[in-house]
């Protein structure tokens, strides 16, 4: 059986993950932002699809484009796990599969167009919602968690080297920090970070290590504040970060972004961050966690069941999060 499918691919490993044990061909599609996460599970994902865009509206339009190679494929299966947008469920239909599955949300008609609709329940983590596709399979997920990158010997050297390099010793203990959210929403973005850091180096034995892609050196670099006790990371693949999440990382410090699913995927200790986002759905999928989320009666205001667009100029849901609860997270993380 050929499976084609979208979604949060560290999420959807233990879905994947099953899959494939039960024989099948596993191929995905999905946007040019995930290509380093999918080429990472290249032992769970056969063949992968990218679709490159500047706005949203071209995504569509340039999986159209591709068409003619789906079909070839003569797929089997197809699993939408996109929940709102539209277009997936036009061009699942569009490949003609021998059956498109997806979720059913009453608010959002896309799910007319699948063979077998699934209900969607918000009050359910993603992950749970994810491994319901495998009931029209009658296939159950053995062991439902997620999937470490595997890094190699490469890796665990250039990793090590570079702590050497800014002189982390045996015994320091690593707090790693995440402070931006990508190309996701920014009504993400906690504005303390810096006052955080300040007070994690005042610790004898911590050193922080401060994490971003290569785009947001800059904003990294502003955080850098001792170079003795505060290291950038900067642009690493996500190999050399589950060596380091694994191996080397205490506690882990980031709103509601990949990173964090990245670092629960190494039993890394996470602190989370969340305000717009419901961490029913999306908390860190480990139980080496603690969530911060104050609940405020306009929170969540990005739920997957009713999507809108959020005017929101001030989120006080992240700017309430006070340093001394991140701090004490941290502190009984170490513990």
């Amino acid at each position: 059986i050929k499976f084609f499918g979208f979604g949060n691919f560290i999420l959807m490993s233990p879905l994947i993950k099953t899959l494939k044990e039960d024989g099948m061909e596993v191929h995905v599609l999905t946007t040019h932002f995930n290509r380093e996460i999918v080429k990472s599970y290249r032992h769970l994902i056969d063949k992968a699809y990218f679709i490159e865009f500047k706005r949203f509206i071209d995504i569509p339009i340039k999986a159209l484009i591709n068409l003619n190679e789906f079909w070839k494929e003569k797929y089997d299966v197809i699993i939408d796990a996109e929940y709102t947008l539209s277009a997936s469920a036009l061009l699942s239909f569009l490949i003609n599969p021998k059956c498109v599955i997806g979720y059913k949300i009453p608010s959002i008609y896309k799910y007319k167009l699948y063979d077998i609709a699934l209900d969607y329940n918000d009050d359910g983590h993603v992950v749970f919602q994810y491994l319901k596709f495998l009931e029209p399979f009658n296939i159950k997920c053995k062991n439902p968690c997620l999937e470490k990158i595997p890094y190699n010997d490469e890796d665990e050297k250039f990793v090590d080297n570079y702590l050497s390099s800014k002189n982390v010793k045996e015994g320091d203990i690593l707090i790693y920090i995440h402070p931006t959210v990508g190309f996701q929403n920014k009504l993400r973005i906690w504005d303390k970070y810096d006052k955080l850091i300040e007070k994690l180096i005042g610790v004898d034995n911590i050193k922080v290590l401060v994490g971003g892609a290569k785009g947001e050196k800059e904003i990294i670099k502003k955080y850098i504040i001792d170079e003795n006790k505060v290291i950038p990371i900067i642009g690493w693949d996500f190999r050399k970060l589950s060596y380091l999440f694994d191996k080397k990382v205490k506690v882990g410090v980031c709103g509601d972004t990949g990173v964090m699913h990245l670092m629960a995927s190494c039993n890394t200790y996470v602190v989370a961050l969340f305000g717009p986002s419901n961490p029913k759905n999306y908390a860190p999928f480990t139980e080496r966690k603690k969530v911060i989320y104050k609940n405020l009666d306009c929170s969540p205001c990005m739920v997957n069941s009713k999507p809108k667009i959020v005017n929101c100029n001030n989120n006080i849901c992240m700017k309430s999060i006070t340093v001394d609860e991140v701090i004490n997270a941290v502190m009984g993380g170490i513990k």
